[in-house]
This record gives structure tokens, sequence and C-alpha cells, in this order.
């Protein structure tokens, strides 16, 4: 079971690392601080799989000697880790419906903070981290605190991303926004009774790599769109006939963004072409998307083109 578990971590891993690289690109490509927050939120989640991978192999090779100080190590940066995923998950998801740091979301990241502090010096006192010593008891009730303050924020967020998705002007954003949501409303409940029943490491962390790399396919896919798939370009010119702007309300700077976007040049071409930023070519894509009932540039031609007389 212990190779099992590993191989599912590194899995993960390389699916997280992949995902992160993604975002970063992505980021430099289009500038959006949005994006930068999801890369690091990535990362994060990334960079505790590699901790428990190694972990994992470590428990077992570490001399008897060292392994209480390795252990109170362990535990401290594995609590450390959970409270960056925190802070990384509330700025993407603050970011996404353009909202600051509310009191709520202060006191769930900074009370996790002040038990991490608790846990490195209540074990001094205790004299942890000598030979055949154990954990203090107390500091399990700590680490239980700071992951459900993890959980909570999870909720929380994604609570705030749902009931804000109106305002999300990219359509491919707006279904990976609720892919997202709905799979951390799933892991939540699933991963606290495993942690409360269960207790097992091998289980805890197998129920969160499969939400970690599931979330990662999501990522990908949504990604690869933007920097693989490549949506042939039209060669015609493209005309947008006054009749079309009339039946469905385009204004005259939509129907500019339109023609542009239709004659293959890229969302990041059409605000440089037009002086305009990343953001509000989006948006005016979304209110034509949204005017045609269309959800891709090819649905768009195809209703221009049946529209031209």
């Amino acid at each position: 079971m212990k190779h099992l578990d590993i191989l599912i971590n590194v899995l993960t891993l390389l699916s997280g690392f992949t995902t992160a690289l993604l975002g970063f690109l992505l980021y430099l490509k289009y500038r959006i601080k949005e994006i930068r927050y999801y890369a690091f939120f990535i990362l994060t989640t990334t960079f505790t799989v590699t901790f428990t991978t190694v972990y994992s192999y470590m428990t077992y090779y570490v001399d008897t000697v060292l392994y209480g100080l390795w252990m109170s190590l362990a535990f401290i940066l594995f609590e450390i880790m959970i409270v960056l995923i925190n802070y990384a998950f509330t700025l993407f998801a603050l970011g996404i419906i353009n909202k600051r740091f509310s009191p709520v979301n202060k006191v769930l990241v900074g009370v996790p903070c002040f038990f991490i502090l608790l846990t490195v010096i209540i074990p001094v006192f205790s004299g942890y981290g000598r030979e055949g010593s154990v954990l203090p008891p107390i500091v399990n009730y700590f680490f239980m605190v700071i992951l459900f303050s993890l959980f909570l924020s999870f909720v929380i967020c994604s609570i705030q991303i749902a009931r804000n998705l109106a305002s999300i002007y990219n359509p491919d954003l707006k279904r990976a926004l609720k892919v997202l949501a709905l799979l951390i409303m799933l892991f939540i409940p699933v991963q606290a009774l495993v942690v409360v029943f269960i207790k097992e490491w091998v289980w805890i962390m197998l129920t969160r790599n499969l939400l970690y790399f599931t979330v990662h396919l999501v990522s990908i896919i949504f990604a690869a769109k933007y920097f693989f798939v490549e949506i042939p370009s039209i060669m015609e010119q493209v005309e947008v006939s006054d009749s079309f702007l009339k039946k469905f309300g385009i204004t005259s700077r939509e129907k500019e963004v339109m023609e542009l976007l239709l004659s293959g040049l890229s969302i990041k071409e059409i605000s440089a072409k037009l002086d305009r930023s990343f953001k509000t070519v989006n948006n005016h894509i979304y209110n034509i998307y949204k005017k045609t009932n269309v959800s891709s540039k090819m649905e768009l031609l195809n209703l221009v083109r049946e529209n031209r007389l």
C-alpha cells in the first residue's frame, strides 16, 4: 500500500508541476494577476505532495535517534504548507471576484499561523524530539484547527465564486470555476470524514491527491485551449451586416471586436490593435457571446454567415 500511495503522489506531483508551469506561462502571456494567484495555489499544493512523497519514504529509513526530530520538523513544515495553500487559494478566489480580504478571510488565514507558533513552542518545552518521545496530544488538535481552517476557506471562497459567476466574463473560465467549486464542495465532506473517523495517513493523502489530480486535469484542459488548440484562421474578410447588429443589439465597439475576432486575431492581438486592455476586449467578447447565445468563435462565425442577407 505504501508504494501505491507513493505512485499516486508522484502522478499528482507531475500533473501539479505541469499545471503550475502552464499557469505561470499564461500569466506571462496575458498579465492577469488572478492567473498568477491560481498558479501559486497549484504550486503550493504540489509542494505539499512533494513533501508527503518524501515523508513516506523517509519515515521508514530515518535513524531511530533522529526519528523524533524528523517527525517534529515534518509536522511543522506540513502545517506551514497548509497555511500557504489557504492563503494562495484565498488570493485567487478574491482576485476572481475582485474583492479584498474580509475579516473572515483574515481570521481563517491568521489563526492557523498562531497555532503553528504553538506547535513550535509546546514541543520544545515538553521535551519532544528526544528518542522514544511521542507527539504531544494537544499538537494534534492544533493540526486539526489548521486543517479545518483550510476546509472552511475552501468552502467560503467557493461559495463566493459561485455567487459572483455572473460577473465572470470569460465563458471558458466560468465553466472551469464551476467544476472547481463543485470538486471542492464534494471533497470537503469526504476528506473531513476520513480525517475524523479513519484517521489513517494513507487514506487522508489518497483522498487529497484525488482532488488535486482532478483539479490539475481541469486546469490543464482550460490552459491548453489558450496554448495548443488553435481555431483555424478565417481567410475571408468578415463583415457584420447592419441587420445582424440590429437583430442582436451589437454595439459599434462590439462590432469592431467581433470582426477582428472572426478574422483570426487572438484576444491579445485585438487588445493591442484597439489599444484596449485584455480584460476590456474579453468583456466585449463575453457580451457578444451572451447576446448571440453562442459559446465559441466558430459558432459566432456560422451565425454571422447565416445572417448575411
